[in-house]
């Protein structure tokens, strides 16, 4: 997603949950520009919100996540374990940030909204 000077790389994940407990995020999504995470809570009629924010402030980075622990592959392989995902680290739920509105959400990803006025010539 790009605005202007700013481009988002962005992981988008889903669930039922009131909050994210545990978010598994790829390691490559720290090495971008702007990485960024969004968590976003679906009801039961898929209605949206609140949503959940990982990330840092335009233009910089995704905040570390190397010191996490490595994620489980979410399927067994036929030995029946569940591998460890090397490129991917769980991220605890307590570091996402509630937004309540899309807005919201959108001043994270973009900084300030507010359109400037363009002047023309008469």
């Amino acid at each position: 997603m790009a605005r202007g000077p700013v481009v988002r790389h962005i992981q988008f994940k889903t669930g039922t949950a009131k909050k994210p407990s545990k978010v598994s995020l790829a390691r490559v999504l720290a090495e971008k520009p702007s990485g960024c995470a969004i968590w976003i809570r679906l009801d039961q009629e898929l209605n949206m919100g609140p949503y959940f924010w990982f990330g840092g402030a335009p233009g910089q980075p995704l905040p570390g996540i190397d010191d996490y622990p490595n994620a489980l592959r979410p399927t067994r392989n036929k030995e029946g374990v569940r591998p460890v995902r090397a490129n991917h680290h769980e991220v605890p739920g307590s570091v996402f940030m509630q937004r309540n509105s899309f807005i919201e959400v959108l001043e994270d990803l973009l900084g300030d909204l507010e359109r400037k006025q363009v002047h023309t010539a008469p």
